[in-house]
C-alpha cells in the first residue's frame, strides 16, 4: 500500500482500517529511516504526547488534521492520542479528515505554563516548599566557611530545610540527583563568587523550570558580563556575620511572600 493509500484509509477508512492503516505506516518508516520501533516504548509515549501538546498549540489553530499529525511521527493512538483525549487536554473533531485541537482549559495552561517533557524517575516538582538548595563551588578555599557560617545557619533561621549540592546520595547519575533536587527545592541559593562550570549548568536548569533563586556574591569578585543587571546578595568574606543576617532577611520575606509554610502543611510533612 502506497503512502496515499494509507493516508486515503486515516482519511476516510473505518476505526479498524485507521488502526491498521497506523502499522503499516510505522513499518514504511522504519524501513526509511532505520528507527527500531520496539527501542522507542515507555518514554517514547511521554515525549509524543509533549510533542503533540505544543504542535496543536503552535500550528493548531484550529486544529491538525490526523494525516498531518502522524506524518509528524505522532502516529500511536492507545499510548498517546487516547490519553490525551480520555484527561480532556485534547478534542478530536469529527471532519473530513478528522482533526485535533487542544482543549480551552489546555490551551490557557499552555499559554500560562511551560510544559516540559517528563524524564523517566522524574520527582514530582514542588512549587514553594521551604527547602532551599545551595549551588556554589565547594572546592575553593572559602568555601565551606561561607556555607557553614553564612548559607547554612541563615536558612535554618528563616525555617527552611537546606541541603548543599555536594552531600547529595550518589545513587546512578550525579545530574540527575542534582535535578531531582532543583525540583524538591522551594528556593535556590547559588553563588556565584567564582567562575564555575557546574554552578552555571544548574542555575540554567533552574532558571529554565522558573525556581525562585538569590544570588550570591563577594564584594571582591568579578563577574561576566552575562549577569549584567542581574540582583545580588553581597557579603565579605571578613564580615559574614553581617552576611547573614542580610540572607537571613531576604530568605523570610521569601518564605513570608510564597506563603512556605503553609504551602508545607498542605504536603503534610
Amino acid at each position: 500500500m502506497s503512502p496515499d493509500d494509507i493516508y486515503n484509509v486515516l482519511r476516510d477508512g473505518s476505526p479498524e482500517a485507521r488502526l491498521d492503516a497506523v502499522v503499516l505506516l510505522k513499518k514504511q518508516v522504519q524501513t526509511s529511516n532505520g528507527i527500531e520501533w520496539s527501542r522507542c516504548r515507555g518514554n517514547m509515549s511521554d515525549r509524543t504526547m509533549w510533542k503533540m501538546l505544543h504542535l496543536l498549540y503552535r500550528c493548531g489553530k484550529p486544529g491538525i488534521a490526523e494525516p498531518d499529525l502522524i506524518r509528524a511521527g505522532v502516529d500511536c493512538w492507545p499510548d498517546t492520542i487516547s490519553i490525551l483525549m480520555d484527561s480532556g487536554a485534547v478534542i478530536r473533531q469529527a471532519t473530513n479528515p478528522p482533526e485535533f485541537m487542544l482543549s480551552p482549559p489546555a490551551m490557557n495552561l499552555l499559554q500560562a505554563c511551560l510544559v516540559c517533557n517528563k524524564l523517566a524517575a522524574t520527582t514530582e516538582i514542588e512549587v514553594d516548599y521551604p527547602r532551599s538548595f545551595v549551588i556554589m563551588p565547594f572546592s575553593e578555599p572559602w568555601s565551606d566557611e561561607v556555607y557553614s557560617r553564612m548559607i547554612e545557619p541563615a536558612a535554618i533561621s528563616a525555617g527552611l530545610d537546606c541541603v548543599r549540592g555536594d552531600t547529595l546520595v550518589r545513587v546512578g547519575d550525579l545530574t540527575s540527583n542534582i535535578w531531582q533536587e532543583i525540583l524538591k527545592t522551594g528556593v535556590v541559593i547559588a553563588d556565584v563568587s567564582a567562575p564555575n562550570v557546574n554552578v552555571f549548568y544548574e542555575l540554567g536548569l533552574v532558571h529554565a523550570i522558573g525556581k525562585d533563586t538569590l544570588l550570591l556574591k563577594r564584594n571582591d569578585s568579578v563577574l561576566p558580563a552575562d549577569f549584567g543587571g542581574a540582583h545580588f546578595y553581597e557579603y565579605s568574606l571578613n564580615d559574614l556575620d553581617t552576611g547573614r543576617i542580610k540572607l537571613t532577611k531576604a530568605l523570610s520575606d521569601w518564605a513570608s511572600i510564597r506563603r512556605a509554610i503553609e504551602v508545607k502543611s498542605l504536603y503534610g510533612r
